[in-house]
């Protein structure tokens, strides 16, 4: 939008808002002003309700004290001479048989009942064997006259123990060794080949 066509669409909003203003303006002033007063309300606009009055109210006591006679009163609004409770439906509970939401519903411990299982002849369970260490077997020298083993970093002859386990025998196989009786073999990691793909 160019900078005339702007300016022209402004002064257009412009002319449209002083006439809605004029048009406003002119119906104002034709209507006739409303009367507005600041006297107060008077008492005799507004409805009156007699007060209802208790009877042991001092006001009771002071229409007595008048000469309004009492038992003309009562005799005047008989519902007034009849006891609150008089007036009253009599309360009945129909939710006896309903249960108390406060109790619990679960069994006390007194009331369960212990349950003892005699115990079967099973055969005991095997102990579980240690799992055999885990390392990582880095180099190897065997067909010597005292073979080696690179074991996580650090040199091992046969005879050394490693981890819990005792090394027996080094070759090229890998390592044997035993470990509470048992003879476990680690084989050395093979690397793995690693391919390159695209131009060398």
């Amino acid at each position: 939008m160019t900078a005339s066509r702007k300016g022209q669409l402004e002064w257009i909003g412009v002319a449209v808002l002083l006439v809605v203003f004029a048009g406003t303006l002119s119906h104002a002033l034709k209507r006739p002003p409303a009367r507005r007063s600041l006297e107060p309300v008077r008492a005799s606009a507004l409805p009156q309700v007699p007060p209802r009055l208790a009877s042991t109210s001092p006001t009771s006591e002071a229409i007595e004290q008048e000469g309004v006679d009492r038992p003309a009163a009562a005799e005047a609004n008989p519902a007034d001479s009849k006891p609150a409770e008089a007036l009253l439906p009599a309360v009945r509970y129909t939710a006896d048989a309903l249960r108390d939401p406060l109790v619990s519903l679960l069994p006390s411990v007194a009331s369960q009942r212990m349950i003892v299982i005699p115990p079967e002849d099973h055969e005991p369970m095997p102990q579980l064997e240690p799992p055999p260490p885990a390392f990582n077997i880095e180099g190897l020298v065997w067909g010597g006259p005292r073979p080696q083993a690179v074991i996580d970093g650090a040199v091992y002859d046969v005879g050394d123990t490693v981890q819990g386990a005792k090394i027996m025998a080094i070759d090229r196989a890998g390592v044997t060794g035993t470990m509470q009786g048992r003879t476990i073999r680690w084989r050395p990691e093979v690397p793995r080949k690693t391919e390159t793909y695209g131009t060398p």
